[in-house]
């Protein structure tokens, strides 16, 4: 939208018109009415009921005390959701429904409130790795597997992946010697802080991090 502005803003230009907007003094043009304008309509008009729909709450609301004070009947401010029974003489909110914006997400009907679309974007902004912990009783490391996906270009992408080994396994190595590591949660946490802090020093990014356990 701003750049089909700034595209009619060119063309006004080039038929050298002079424009102000409010970059450049201080007006401004309301599409809404104003009260007094309101009130004529609700005079002309003359409902027996109103129920303001649009806006935030606060103007909602508002609305219905605008419209009760110019002397409608009946001015009723709902919520997203509300159900309302309209009868001659009879308004009022009777239930809710559950309600939302709601987008397709291939073929699946999904909230777009759902953390299914934080993750893509951290995704989309971090990449992920993929980290294999193959450990003998949570003694000591015996193999350390790392994938990356979307992280770091491929030709730094070697050196990244074998130095994150190299740091993880040296880090590891002392925790367990130290009794800090006794179950897999444990191991997991505390190689995603590792490695996590790494990332975040080195190619400062921080990419999603699945780390995969399994003890010989």
């Amino acid at each position: 939208m701003k750049k089909r502005i700034f595209e009619i803003l060119d063309i006004l230009v080039r038929k050298k018109i002079n424009i102000r907007t409010s970059l450049d003094y201080f007006v401004h043009v309301s599409g809404h009415p104003s009260i007094k304008e309101l009130k004529g309509m609700y005079d002309d008009l003359k409902p027996n009921c109103v129920v303001p729909v649009h806006g935030e709450t606060y103007h909602v609301f508002k609305q219905a005390q605008l419209a009760k004070s110019f002397g409608v009947p009946h001015s009723i401010a709902i919520n997203n959701g509300d159900v309302l029974m309209l009868r001659p003489n009879e308004y009022k909110v009777i239930d809710t429904v559950t309600h939302g914006i709601n987008v397709m997400d291939g073929k699946t009907l999904v909230d777009i409130q759902s953390k299914l679309f934080y993750y893509r974007e951290l995704l989309g902004e971090g990449g992920v790795f993929s980290v294999s912990i193959v450990h003998e009783n949570f003694k000591n490391v015996k193999d350390i597997n790392i994938v990356s996906y979307g992280v770091v270009s491929l030709d730094t992408h070697a050196n990244i992946i074998s130095y994150a080994k190299v740091k993880l396994s040296e880090e590891l190595k002392q925790l367990f010697n130290n009794g800090a590591i006794k179950s897999k949660d444990d191991l997991e946490d505390k190689s995603k802080l590792i490695l996590k802090n790494y990332f975040v020093s080195r190619v400062g990014k921080h990419p999603i991090i699945i780390i995969h356990v399994n003890n010989v």
